[in-house]
């Protein structure tokens, strides 16, 4: 088709080394250290590139406005949207020297090397948040989020931890000292931080002040899950015991036993949005609380398993019941199980 060409005098004479299409159907070229975007005969402005001393093999800007520079030498540098600075990939990452760019509809970037081969470049998805010398043997029991966006999590059994909002680093959380082993930890909306124990103890803290403790008795073996429903109230899933605890209004001197589940080893508590409030256990399936009675789903109602872990309560009225055997969507009364042949 027809074009506009910039002339040499506005070029200085000197080589262009790469063109690439910009998002709004001009052209970026890159003379002389200098980023310049052209169209219909003009230089519509310009940018500085971040290693003006280099040769560039390719460029690209992408769908997303991020703008990329492929240096013959070197890693491929890319610039946000509205930012000024540029941002180098890790040499760690590639192989050879640089030529192409291009992305693909799914907006992964492709980078093709000499000698390096081909390199797929897309968003990290997953960051692993680890303390500092934890050794291999490391693992998280149990994480929650606190009204402020913080993270709270249990790593390596006993070590209590805070992630800050914005913050990638853990950071101990050394005023709370637990003795016992921790298997669940829960923060209200009141900001009271709740921690459940491989025995009867659950510990809090309330208003910011040392960390308490409550002793709900010998015959409670674990305190597995917590869960504050609609009015306030908390919930407890216990081994042993009822397998049931209630904390009215949150309220510790208030504490009682649940009785009524027939298997009494609870590990997944939710509130669904008719306010009935469910109950996932250790092969024992899910028991619903309602009214005052109880109800129970085993496999024989179609559960994939009586293993209930975990629960996720839509706000269109369908439950979804993770199992150690696969999901299960319950609805109008109705299990349905979904498993690694759908």
């Amino acid at each position: 088709g027809n074009a506009d060409w910039i002339s040499a005098q506005q070029t200085n004479g000197k080589p262009m080394q790469a063109l690439t299409r910009a998002r709004d159907g001009a052209v970026w070229g890159y003379y002389h250290g200098q980023l310049w975007k052209m169209s219909a005969g003009k230089i519509l402005g310009q940018m500085a590139a971040p290693d003006p001393s280099s040769d560039v093999a390719d460029m690209l800007e992408a769908s997303d406005g991020r703008f990329w520079i492929n240096y013959i030498e070197g890693t491929p540098f890319y610039r946000n949207p509205g930012s000024s600075n540029w941002v180098e990939m890790s040499k760690t990452e590639f192989r050879g020297l640089n030529r192409v760019l291009y992305e693909d509809h799914e907006q992964n970037i492709w980078r093709g090397g000499f000698g390096g081969g081909l390199t797929r470049i897309r968003p990290r998805i997953f960051t692993l948040h680890e303390l500092e010398g934890s050794g291999v043997d490391k693992y998280a029991r149990s994480v929650c989020s606190d009204a402020a966006g913080n993270v709270w999590a249990v790593l390596n059994d006993h070590t209590l931890s805070r992630i800050n909002a914005g913050s990638l680093l853990p950071v101990v959380w050394s005023n709370f000292n637990i003795p016992d082993t921790v298997q669940t930890l829960f923060v209200d909306h009141r900001d009271s931080l709740w921690v459940g124990t491989d025995n009867s103890h659950l510990w809090y803290q309330q208003n910011q002040s040392s960390a308490s403790k409550l002793n709900l008795g010998n015959d409670v073996k674990a305190i597995n899950a917590i869960y504050e429903d609609h009015h306030d109230n908390l919930w407890l899933g216990l081994t042993g015991g009822s397998g049931v605890g209630l904390l009215p209004n949150g309220d510790p001197a208030r504490w009682k036993p649940l009785a009524g589940p027939t298997f009494p080893d609870v590990r997944a508590i939710v509130q669904t949005t008719d306010g009935a409030i469910w109950f996932g256990t250790h092969y024992g399936g899910a028991f619903r609380w309602q009214n005052g009675q109880w109800t129970r789903w085993t496999m024989q109602n179609g559960l994939p398993s009586d293993y209930v872990r975990c629960f996720v309560a839509d706000a269109d009225d369908t439950l979804w019941m993770g199992t150690i055997h696969g999901l299960c969507r319950w609805r109008d009364s109705h299990c349905v199980s979904i498993t690694s042949e759908q």
